[in-house]
């Protein structure tokens, strides 16, 4: 073994997976039975017209969400140019659910937009929140682009909307800063912030001169902590000045740095994490959430949460198998040293997955000595008895 702590660069469920033994199955890159179909004699049909009757026969009641084989449709519609456009956009704001999704689709592979067809767009996105057509608003991205699709954004999650605000980036931070005043709109504005790449982390000094600002409104001053929390750790090395407002007189600034501090990873928040993170699984309880989910928080801040470590020693005590090889899992990531020994002595446990995960923890730590414990070495069993 090294004698240095080792790479931690792998997410903490990888490493719990490996510790479990899961095997993680790939999804078959099928189409399903549900995918858009292309009529036979859609690439020669010899007007619009003809070609969205054989459309029409195709097209469900429904909106299903489908949006395979748009990209064929629209390369098929594409030659007969704006007027195809415009009539898709008429049937993409109608009242027939199964055409609004599929000439929105269609729209989305469409390659000529321009900031005029911005209202027509934001009219047919109105009649589907969160639907293809944000895909081509997002590369018109104007002003009035941009706002459509914030506008949007309340009514969904994880959606085409998401995907267009966090693709344009930074150009998208000016319009979404608002949201994050309000707490109904707030989560989603952070999602899309948070999903960004790159992480727009510039904003991050201008958010914490913002809430360290006693002279703004307070409404500002937690939408600066709410962008600052969504930038995520990319922003730690800006939120220094922050710790001081954990003592502001405002409950609501207190509350929203400490969530901030906890969100960027700042050292600071990780004894009162840890202190509310114990070993409460019954011994047979199968997965041991609660403790997997507070230990996955914990390890997420890495050698910075070096302090948490006397707070979780508990849990090389506890008698839930996948319990305790979370707790040394999650002791090795962030360097505690002090726990070298009892992890050491884990390694003759019967359960496998006490055993592998000591492995995996005794590797970051640099424990040289245990290396005659794992291979079993006779001049090794004193050490590990």
């Amino acid at each position: 073994m090294s004698g240095n702590i080792v790479n931690r660069g792998t997410s903490f469920d990888r490493k719990i997976l490996v510790v479990l033994g899961s095997v993680l199955l790939s999804l078959l890159a099928t189409s399903h039975a549900f995918a858009m179909k292309v009529p036979r004699g859609m690439d020669r049909c010899p007007s619009l017209d003809a070609c969205l009757q054989l459309l029409d026969k195709v097209v469900p009641a429904n909106d299903d969400g489908e949006g395979s084989n748009s990209e064929v449709l629209a390369k098929n519609l594409l030659r007969f140019g704006d007027t195809a456009k415009h009539e898709l956009l008429r049937r993409a704001a109608g009242t027939q659910p199964g055409w609004r999704n599929v000439a929105s689709a269609i729209l989305s592979e469409w390659p000529t937009w321009g900031a005029s067809d911005v209202p027509a767009l934001r009219k047919a996105l109105r009649m589907n929140p969160g639907g293809w057509l944000a895909r081509p608003l997002g590369r018109i991205a104007t002003p009035e682009a941009i706002e459509a699709l914030v506008e949007d954004l309340p009514y969904g999650e994880y959606n085409q909307t998401d995907f267009a605000l966090k693709h344009l980036g930074v150009r998208a931070i000016p319009y979404l800063s608002p949201l994050l005043n309000n707490d109904k709109t707030a989560a989603s504005a952070s999602r899309v912030i948070s999903a960004m790449n790159p992480i727009p982390v510039s904003f991050a000094s201008e958010w914490v001169a913002i809430a360290s600002n006693p002279d703004r409104k307070i409404e500002e001053r937690i939408a600066a902590l709410r962008g600052i929390a969504a930038l995520g750790p990319s922003a730690k090395p800006a939120c220094a000045n922050l710790h001081a407002l954990l003592a502001a007189p405002e409950s609501d600034i207190r509350r929203e740095v400490g969530i901030a501090l906890h969100a960027v990873h700042d050292p600071s928040v990780i004894v009162e994490l840890a202190q509310h993170c114990q070993p409460k699984a019954e011994p047979f309880e199968s997965v041991a959430l609660d403790s997997l989910l507070c230990l996955r928080d914990i390890a997420d801040f890495g050698l910075d949460g070096h302090e948490a470590g006397r707070y979780l020693l508990p849990f090389l005590d506890s008698k839930n198998g996948g319990e305790r090889a979370y707790g040394i899992i999650t002791l090795g990531l962030i360097g505690y040293m002090d726990a070298t020994p009892q992890i050491e002595a884990a390694l003759q446990s019967p359960d496998w997955r006490i055993v592998n995960a000591s492995v995996w923890s005794l590797g970051w730590l640099g424990d040289r000595n245990a290396l005659a414990c794992i291979i079993r070495e006779p001049t090794g069993a004193q050490a590990c008895s």
